[in-house]
């Protein structure tokens, strides 16, 4: 079993008696939040219609944005998820506050980074292998969809 506690980049396999059997470190990006991404964050909620007139807009101001704000963290998991592999292999999934799109992050059995996938907006992973995702998908006509792809090297 893979375990990992999100407050960094380090994640641990546990044999069947609990015991350590291998570490995994993988780079990702600083986990402190910073003024920028609570920017857009503030101005994605700012966006939406229910504050589009002036009289919404100062609502959000006095009323909405000071709770809100007082309530983000200091620093962002550092995933929100993991999807371990029948080989012994693990996709990562990223928090999306560091990826706007979902991203995984595809880690061998000893822990070694393999490779990044990018998911097309909006889809949803369902299952994967090493060199293979289910995803879940809207066609330009809104109609639910599932697909398999292939993960092929990236050209360049």
């Amino acid at each position: 079993m893979w375990y990992g506690t999100a407050d960094n980049y380090e994640l641990e396999h546990l044999d069947w008696t609990g015991r350590v059997t291998r570490i995994a470190r993988w780079a990702g990006p600083d986990l402190a939040v910073t003024e920028e991404q609570v920017g857009r964050y503030r101005d994605y909620l700012m966006g939406l219609d229910r504050y589009a007139d002036p009289e919404g807009r100062r609502r959000f101001e006095r009323e909405v944005w000071p709770r809100r704000r007082e309530y983000l963290p200091d620093r962002f998991p550092a995933y929100e998820a993991l999807l371990s592999l029948r080989d012994g292999g693990l996709w990562v999934r990223t928090h999306p506050w560091h990826a706007p799109g979902e991203e995984l992050h595809l880690l061998d059995r000893n822990g070694a980074w393999l490779r990044r996938l990018k998911m097309p907006s909006g889809s949803v992973l369902l299952d994967a292998g090493p060199d293979w995702v289910l995803i879940s998908q809207r066609n330009e006509f809104d109609v639910p969809t599932v697909a398999v792809y292939e993960l092929a090297e990236a050209a360049g």
